[in-house]
């Protein structure tokens, strides 16, 4: 649970500027003909990762309190602390890079999803995607919910400070 907070900020981000950007080339067809070096590299996977990576730290301190109400750890850290670590030469080479990095490798991963491949169209695709995902998922919470993890066991999922952030 400590993750989610910074999941969700991402999730929000990127895909509020991938909506975007898509609206904006006409679609997704559009968008994935945007490529450098000859066709091979995508424009704007690599570009709205970095994008995202810059601009989702300002999420954290909403995210936070949003999953964790109860909890004022990030109470004090306001826009200028994030903007002056962010800014960082060091900080903001690391965020840039690595969501170059991850926006290129997810783009490569979803454009067949989203697009479709020669003769097998995307909903079909999706489609399959999905239920090999959803598959994937349900063996794994199955197999986590018999194991005899000792911080699985000692959870009080009853505990109401818990209550709110998943249900």
């Amino acid at each position: 649970p400590v993750l989610l907070p910074f999941a969700l900020g991402n999730g929000v981000v990127a895909g509020s500027l991938y909506l975007a950007a898509d609206v904006l080339a006409g679609g997704p067809k559009a968008l994935a003909q945007h490529r450098l070096f000859n066709g091979l590299v995508p424009l704007f996977g690599p570009a709205l990762g970095a994008t995202t990576a810059m601009l989702v730290p300002y999420t954290y301190p909403l995210c936070w309190g949003f999953v964790f109400p109860w909890d004022d750890s990030f109470q004090d850290l306001t826009m200028k602390t994030i903007f002056n670590v962010s800014t960082h030469p060091f900080v903001s080479s690391c965020l840039s890079f690595t969501g170059l990095a991850a926006g290129l490798v997810i783009h490569k991963m979803l454009e067949p999803v989203i697009l479709g491949l020669p003769g097998w169209s995307w909903p079909s695709l999706a489609g399959s995607v999905l239920a090999v995902s959803g598959f994937g998922l349900i063996a794994l919470y199955s197999a986590s919910s018999r194991t005899t993890v000792p911080h699985l066991e000692d959870a009080d999922l009853d505990d109401p400070n818990l209550k709110g952030w998943i249900w």
